[in-house]
Formats: C-alpha cells, structure tokens, sequence
C-alpha cells in the first residue's frame, strides 16, 4: 500500500489510508466477535485491551476505549435482546467510571428503556437515589434528552 514509511497527517491524506483504515476495522470487528463466542467478559475485554493499566484520566482518550465500546455495544445487544433468555450472556454490574460510562453512552444510543438501565445498573427504586452509580443514570437520561 505504501505506507510503511508515512507519519501523520501524509500517512492519513494518502490515497490508501482509507483503505488500510477499512481492513483494520474488520480485523477489529472478526477479533471482538471471536472474544465474545468464546465467552470474554466486559472486563476481560478490559483487561485484554490493557485499559487497566491506563491512568483513570487518559483512558477515555485512548484507541483501545473506543475498541472497548465497540465491544460493549455487541455485548449489551446480546443481553438486551436475550434478556431472561438462556442465550442471556452473563451481566456483569459496576466496574470503573470509565467502564460504566462506556456502557452509559451505549444504552444512551441505543435508546434502551429506563427499567433497563436501573436493571443493568441495580438501582433499586427504595435506595436508587442514594445509590453510588445513581449519577450514571442521571448521565443516561441526559445524553437520551429525555
């Protein structure tokens, strides 16, 4: 393709970029379903990218987060549409800010139901307010705008 050599704004302004840039994100894409047929986690996924190893400051900046949320999105599809299924993947609850807001800005767009993000986020109706992860919710609701 020859772009071994370029940097910057020569390697993306090269005819071939768009090209590279395609096949990458399908190699992305073959590699998180793999991880999910073999039964990886939100936060093996995590780990696997080495966002713990990022600073709580940076990693929402970073290639693998957005890689992270890609992966996120196929996960929560599957729990959605499998709810209370035996096709349900297992849940997992809590996790990081980043984590939770990776899942928040998910839900988010996927315009998934309130119940739901109370049920993924455990809030129970008697504590919900005082609960820690309240604030993800409230996070939910605004970027709904509803």
């Amino acid at each position: 393709l020859g772009l071994q050599t370029l940097t910057g704004t020569a390697l993306t302004n090269h005819p071939n970029y768009r090209l590279l840039a395609k096949f990458r994100y399908k190699v992305e894409g073959r590699m998180l379903d793999k991880w999910y047929d073999h039964g990886v986690t939100l936060h093996g996924a995590w780990t696997r990218l080495g966002l713990d190893r990022i600073s709580q400051s940076t990693v929402m900046q970073s290639d693998a987060y957005k890689t992270y949320v890609r992966y996120v999105r196929r996960y929560d599809g599957q729990i959605y549409w499998h709810k209370n299924s035996i096709f349900e993947p297992p849940i997992e609850y809590g996790g990081s800010h980043a984590e939770l807001m990776a899942k928040v800005k998910v839900w988010a767009a996927a315009d998934r139901p309130k119940w739901y993000v109370k049920e993924m986020l455990q809030l129970e109706k008697a504590t919900m307010k005082t609960d820690p992860d309240y604030k993800y919710y409230l996070k939910f609701l605004e970027l709904r705008g509803k």
